[in-house]
Order: C-alpha cells, then structure tokens, then sequence
C-alpha cells in the first residue's frame, strides 16, 4: 500500500526539501556533525486541514459487530492521506438507493455501508454515486468461525472502499481484489491489503472527484505559514522562537529615489 502514496509524497517533496537543505555552513561540516532534521527544522507536522472530501464506512445494522472497521479506517486514512471516518447510520436503510441518499445526507464523497438485508447480495455497488453496499447477512449465512467473520468483514469492506472509487480487480494474485461468487471465497485470499493497480486506481479516482490529501511540511514552514501546533520540543521551541522573534532593529523608511508621477 506504501506504493501508491508515491505520487504525493514527490509531489510534497519539492517544497519540504527547501526547508531540510538550509543550514548554517554544512558543507563544510562533516556528515557525522551535521544536525538532523528535527533540529534544523522542528521535524514534520502535517496540516490536516488542507485535505478535502470526506469518505464514510457507515454502519446501519446490529447483527453484526462492525468495530474491527475502525482500524481499516484508519489504515486507509494512512495510506491515502485522506479523511476516512467510521459513522453510525440509520438500522432502517436497506436499500442502494437510500445509501445514497444519506450519503448525500452525511455530506460524504464516496461511502460503505454495512446494511442486513434479506434482498440484497453480499456486496452492491453504485459507481456513479461512489457508494458500496456490504450486506452482512450474506458474511454469515454459512456460519463461518468468529475468526473467518472478521477476516471477511476486513477483506469486503477493503473490497467495497476500493469499487466505491471506480476501481477494480488486481492483476496480482495476493490480496483482496480477486474475483469471488461467495463470502466464502474471501477465506482463500492469502492477506488482507489492497493491490498496487487497485489501490491506485482508487486513488486516482478518488482525485478526480474531489478528494485532496493532507499535507505533510516542516514544522519551520508550519510556523512561517502560521498554522503551526506550539512546540513539543527543545528543538521545535527553537525553531518557533526564531520564527517568531521580534526584528532587534527599527524598521527604516527610506526615502524615495525617484519622483512619483501625478
């Protein structure tokens, strides 16, 4: 999953290398003695605010223990930079068509849902609306071990994020996006990760209608930008306070060098 955060991670690069680079003579400094980066520039934050989008696991059943979701939430969160939340939906929605709508309702870009139905199959998808459906009911139907249901729960809930967002079965033999006809099939599968072609094809769609990541920086650009958390350490303190430090001169106006026109 590392692979397909590449993109941003370059694309973060150019502007945080500028930071890390500046120091007071290094080059004449040899490599054992230079300061690392925590002290040259407080290390890294990350500005959750520049992210946009939201993207919803919403639970709307009770049959079913769905806290194990948590953690995939917050593995995607990680892996994509994106905002990923778990919510609790309404027991009554049991339909795509109402997924949608309180999709919609919750103001998310793209969502799952985790629904028990007598009507639907194991996992529904609405490209279009960015919307996945897991029917839970169609998880335990065979009466699986404990330790199978949470094992399929993980792998079509990765399943279901990864088709919400366009994207498709891997050429990869390993994890979760190969083709199955039963909530069976899901206890073959040798790991639970999303593919490299899957999971980039998940984010890039995910871009396209709207998500956007967070931002990763040096804590000294954090403190000129003005967004920067108060620091948590003597080498954050220092950055802060020179950033922060008042001019110990006058400012001096100097006079004009040419005439203005009127």
């Amino acid at each position: 999953m590392n692979k397909l955060i590449l993109t941003l991670a370059l694309a973060a690069s150019a502007m945080v290398m500028a930071d890390v680079s500046q120091t007071n003579d290094t080059e004449s400094v040899s490599e054992e003695k230079k300061p690392s980066v925590l002290q040259r520039v407080g290390g890294f934050v990350i500005d959750y605010k520049a992210a946009k989008g939201k993207y919803l696991f919403v639970d709307c059943q009770k049959s079913l223990d769905t806290n194990i979701v948590r953690g995939i939430a917050n593995g995607l969160k990680s892996d994509f930079s994106w905002n990923i939340e778990c919510a609790q939906g309404s027991s009554s929605i049991s339909s795509t068509k109402q997924a949608i709508a309180e999709k919609n309702r919750l103001e998310a870009l793209a969502a799952t849902f985790f629904v028990d139905s007598d009507a639907l199959p194991l996992l529904t998808v609405a490209p279009e609306a960015n919307v996945a459906v897991v029917n839970v009911r169609e998880l335990v139907a065979d009466n699986p071990k404990s330790i199978l249901v949470d094992n399929r729960l993980v792998r079509e809930a990765m399943r279901a994020f990864a088709f919400s967002l366009g994207s498709g079965y891997s050429t990869f033999e390993a994890g979760v996006m190969q083709p199955i006809s039963a909530a069976a099939d899901l206890d073959r599968f040798s790991a639970n990760f999303m593919p490299p072609d899957s999971a980039n094809a998940a984010l890039q769609n995910g871009t396209k209608i709207g998500f956007k990541p967070f931002r990763r920086t040096t804590y000294k650009r954090a403190c000129k930008e003005g967004w920067a958390p108060p620091p948590t350490n003597d080498f954050q303190k220092a950055v802060w306070d020179n950033v922060h430090a008042l001019p110990t001169e006058p400012i001096k106006i100097k006079p004009e060098t040419q005439k203005q026109e009127k």
